[in-house]
């Protein structure tokens, strides 16, 4: 196969697999990882051929692709409420094994607490399943992965869920247990995060994990108290789109004219072929009736995820700059005017997506007064919530700032556009999470962490439950 002139990482991969076997006296099979397809296979194998599902390592074993299949393993990297609904659907499916990687001890400790299960409620607060679930895993700065033989074998499926300020990091902590041949979903909610991660986590191209966007629109909500407890409000589907570039940037925002050598055009049509056939191996993983799953390419995928973005790039940023709730723009003459310009702005840059003139009428669909209004109306929907980034600003963490209004900059600058008032209001709420840090770690005189609040206008907001610091999931 093409694939094996590009293919350095599947020795070591094998290699670290069989020393983590061979140290345990574990089969492939019940470590839940096995031998390397070198025809040019996917990253964990499990035995399909005896009925334990094990292969014999001192008999010829023969063309070990006929015997051994793609894992089904999947790691979800999060503590969300979103993270514990896919691994509860996830762990609904048979024969899919299902782990939490977390970056705190309350779920490890709450496990054994609540039955070391998964509830799931309707909207009406009825039971509707549970599902056994193995203890969470905590994943952190010093932990060697590849120094213990539990943690020896490579990540197939990772679903990422959790603060976009700490999914970089926990990429790179993990980085000893990724190769080309994982696939990692990105279920965060913004736009742009690929690009950093390809630069700081995996510069190399060709060594570089299959990365799957996700968007979601379930409704869910927590149930008070517990923390393996959750309900599903209302249903909705995840939409996922797989990327099959390998450059910094992806494929949608690269043009330049430059000749290809032979060998990379080579070269990359097998990778894209490699990276079609993990995309798709996951979203069969990703099809339980609860999840609705549906791929879809690049502009579709790109339409569907704008709204939020947009919405975040306005809203929360107005939020953060004036300290305010959402009810409290719209009464504002100066909130709404910075609204109205805010937006305006960042609608120009999209309508001169490059992939959006592909599809004129969704590119003029966001230029319209309709699109406009809807946006106004969920924000009246939310009435007195607060910003999730007003939240987050208050324990110190960045807001997802830069792959909202970031995004919106990078792409602007490509395309010469002006983008001055997403510039002032990213520098702003940067400026922002600073003081509140400084606020934090100074703890003047009746100013504490959270009994006041100087970044949200009407202060006095309690102490957050774990439940609410456990549901952002920061570091």
């Amino acid at each position: 196969m093409a694939g094996a002139e590009w293919s350095p990482s599947h020795v070591d991969r094998a290699g670290a697999e069989a020393m983590a076997m061979a140290m345990t006296g574990e089969s492939s099979a019940s470590a839940g990882q096995g031998a390397w397809d070198e025809h040019g296979g996917n990253p964990e194998y499990t035995g399909s051929q005896s009925g334990s599902g094990s292969h014999s390592s001192g008999s010829d074993s023969g063309d070990v692709s006929t015997q051994l299949q793609p894992s089904k393993r999947v790691h979800i990297l999060g503590f969300t409420t979103r993270a514990r609904f896919l691994a509860h659907a996830l762990a609904s499916t048979p024969d899919i094994p299902v782990g939490m990687l977390v970056h705190n001890l309350e779920p490890i400790k709450r496990w054994d607490e609540e039955h070391r299960r998964l509830s799931l409620y309707d909207a009406r607060g009825q039971w509707a399943s549970s599902v056994p679930l193995p203890c969470p895993r905590l994943i952190w700065e010093r932990r060697q992965y590849l120094d213990s033989p539990e943690h020896a074998y490579y990540l197939s499926h990772v679903i990422v869920d959790t603060q976009a300020a700490a999914i970089v990091r926990s990429l790179q902590y993990l980085r000893p247990r990724i190769d080309r041949q994982t696939t990692i979903c990105l279920l965060h909610d913004g736009l742009g995060l690929v690009e950093r991660i390809h630069e700081e986590v995996f510069p190399d191209p060709r060594n570089r994990p299959n990365i799957v966007l996700g968007h979601s629109s379930y409704v869910l909500g927590r149930i008070s108290g517990t923390m393996y407890s959750l309900k599903r409000k209302k249903p909705g589907s995840l939409l996922l789109h797989g990327i099959q570039n390998f450059d910094h940037a992806p494929r949608h925002t690269i043009y330049t004219g430059m000749p290809q050598p032979a060998h990379a055009t080579r070269d990359a049509s097998a990778m894209t072929e490699e990276r079609m056939r993990q995309t798709q191996n996951f979203v069969g993983l990703l099809s339980p009736n609860t999840l609705n799953t549906v791929s879809l390419p690049w502009v579709r995928f790109l339409c569907q995820k704008l709204p939020n973005v947009i919405f975040s790039s306005v809203a929360d940023a107005v939020s953060v700059i004036l300290g305010c709730r959402y009810s409290q723009i719209y009464p504002n003459y100066n909130a709404r005017s910075l609204w109205d310009s805010l937006l305006d702005e960042t609608l120009a840059i999209v309508a001169q997506f490059p992939e959006l003139q592909e599809v004129p009428h969704q590119r003029d669909a966001f230029l319209t007064s309709t699109f406009r209004r809807k946006l106004s109306t969920y924000r009246i929907s939310l009435r007195n919530n607060v910003s999730p980034w007003v939240k987050q600003v208050r324990y110190g963490i960045e807001p997802p700032v830069a792959y909202a209004n970031g995004y919106f900059i990078r792409r602007a600058r490509e395309l010469g556009l002006e983008h001055k008032l997403n510039s002032m209001a990213e520098e702003v709420v940067n400026a922002r999470v600073s003081a509140r840090r400084i606020e934090i770690k100074i703890d003047l005189l009746g100013t504490s962490a959270y009994m006041t609040d100087s970044d949200l206008i009407g202060g006095g907001q309690p102490p957050p439950t774990m439940e609410e610091i456990l549901d952002d999931d920061h570091l």
